[in-house]
């Protein structure tokens, strides 16, 4: 991963076609993304002789997030014939690793053989399925691993709990993305309405959540309730095939996971805890198992025809 200051689109391109690395690896954050794409793409491209370079969104400057920036300089990339750049002598490709979110409810994702999404709602979704859960807590808390185990005999079942005890926030984040709303209720931000963070839902700061929502929509109130009503069948239905992690945004854990620890020991060390927590995470992922080829077969298909 490089350090270089930003370009914009035209000055990323043509740093593409100037540089001797043959592989773009496009990713969304700086803080997990090039440690996780690096150690599902790096051996890829490694088996093949191909080198490559992990660049997160922040190298490309322009307005918007991450994921909307790369969307953006996929699309410039894709109107100038540019995902393979045969500008050179060398080839070059352009790969894009991206978070899926709720663009499949949406209908909203890309579909190109350069854009891979994640299969849950974000790569950290991943992260806690694949890694071992109770050692990972343990590391985080500084905590006898049997004290963990004792609390967290079942990672799904504790995934899968933290979804559902969201139920009523995620069906409302899913409305608000559904009419443009960025508040109250968002996404972007953790529950307002369970405090702690696995408290049963607050029924009078739902129902004023709702009222604002719908204050804010300027629909007729039938009409907002009847789409509330068809977000919640939606969420039932998915949380009913064991889909949480389709819904669920997998940088929540994270909060659930400080709550367990509290509750285990509330004298636990926190400074540093969310990073021990991921940290671990990672370190006990199998990267060559079954669920990486999901990431891995798309850039692999791709390479073999440079």
């Amino acid at each position: 991963m490089s350090s270089r200051t930003a370009h914009s689109f035209g000055g990323m391109r043509r740093y593409i076609q100037l540089s001797q690395t043959r592989t773009f690896i496009f990713v969304e954050g700086r803080d997990l993304d090039p440690d996780v794409y690096g150690r599902i793409c790096g051996p890829q491209c490694c088996a093949l002789g191909r080198s490559y370079e992990i660049v997160v969104a922040d190298r490309i400057n322009g307005v918007g997030g991450g994921k909307g920036m790369l969307t953006r300089f996929f699309e410039y990339l894709r109107d100038n014939d540019s995902l393979v750049d045969r500008s050179q002598v060398d080839a070059k490709l352009a790969m894009f690793y991206l978070d899926k979110d709720v663009d499949d409810i949406f209908k909203t994702l890309r579909v190109s053989d350069h854009v891979v999404y994640t299969v849950f709602y974000c790569i950290e979704n991943h992260l806690f399925a694949e890694g071992d859960l109770v050692s990972s807590l343990a590391t985080a808390g500084s905590i006898d691993v049997g004290v963990i185990r004792a609390r967290v005999a079942n990672s799904v079942l504790w995934r899968n709990t933290a979804a559902a005890c969201w139920r009523e926030w995620i069906a409302l984040c899913i409305l608000a993305r559904k009419l443009s709303l960025p508040y109250p209720a968002s996404y972007a931000m953790p529950s307002s309405v369970n405090t702690p963070v696995d408290s049963a839902t607050d029924a009078a700061g739902l129902a004023a959540c709702a009222t604002e929502m719908e204050a804010r929509s300027g629909l007729a109130s039938v009409d907002f309730q009847r789409k509330l009503t068809a977000v919640y069948r939606l969420v039932d239905s998915m949380y009913r095939r064991a889909e949480h992690d389709l819904l669920f945004k997998g940088k929540w854990y994270v909060l659930f996971v400080l709550r367990e620890l509290e509750l285990t020991y509330p004298l636990f060390n926190r400074q540093g805890a969310q990073d021990r927590l991921l940290g671990s995470l990672i370190a006990t992922i199998d990267f060559n198992a079954p669920w990486v080829q999901h990431f891995r077969e798309p850039l692999r298909r791709a390479l073999a025809q440079l």
